[in-house]
This record gives C-alpha cells, structure tokens and sequence, in this order.
C-alpha cells in the first residue's frame, strides 16, 4: 500500500477523515479587527451640540469595553474585547448589544468549543455558556 493511502484505524476514524469536518468562520469584509488599539478621538462640537448624541465611552457590553469615537471611520465606536482584540461598533450596535457581547475571536473559539464538547459527548450547550 502507498504511504498516505492507509485505511482509517476504525469506524468513527473513517467517518471523521471521510467526512472533512471542520468549522471556518468567516469575518465579514466590513469588519474592523485588531490586535493593535485602534486610534480615537474626543467628540467634537457638532455631535455633542445633537440632542439625540450619548457618549458611550466607559459603557460595558458583556465582553466589551467602549474606548471612544474611532479616528479613521465615521459614526463608529472603538470597542476592546477582555481577550484583547479591538473593534469598531455603531452606536446602534452597542445599545442593542446582546448581555453577552464579544468580538469575533472569542466567538470563533467559542463555537469551536461548543463543537468539541458536542463530538465528545453528545450534548448541545448554547455558545453562550462558554462566553462567561
């Protein structure tokens, strides 16, 4: 036989390997991620002069953090992630933001863990029990 083309140890094996399970997420293409904190500025005259404008800087969303108004991209709010990772989010975004916030990484990993425990044990948990 050639190297490579062995057959699977057992059943569940051949099933896994014939299968290709895998999981990829995929970020929307408008989608602000980084590792690095991304630049702010104070608010200026023409938003607070606004009834309707809330400064949302220090405001807490599960597992973000509002940093400020975002220097580069209009009427978005520089977010930080307790895993590091910044954002950007509008201020609809952020009012409406669900108890359990987070940023596309630690939903990428929670996903992935939901899917773990479900392979290993049949049960199915909600993401959200690993976002605590």
């Amino acid at each position: 036989m050639k190297q490579g083309h062995e057959r699977p140890v057992d059943r569940i094996a051949a099933r896994v390997v014939g299968a290709g399970v895998s999981f990829e997420f995929k970020i929307s293409d408008g989608a602000v991620n980084s590792f690095l904190p991304l630049p702010t500025r104070a608010p200026g005259r023409a938003e607070t002069g606004q009834s309707c404008f809330v400064d949302l800087t220090g405001t807490k969303l599960g597992r973000l953090t509002v940093i400020g108004i975002s220097a580069e991209v209009a009427a978005r709010w520089v977010v930080r992630c307790v895993c590091g990772t910044y954002g950007l989010r509008t201020a609809r975004a952020i009012k409406a933001a669900a108890p359990d916030a987070c940023c596309h990484q630690c939903h990428v990993l929670a996903v992935a863990k939901r899917k773990d425990l479900e392979r290993r044990t049949g049960r199915l948990v909600d993401v959200r029990e690993f976002l605590k």
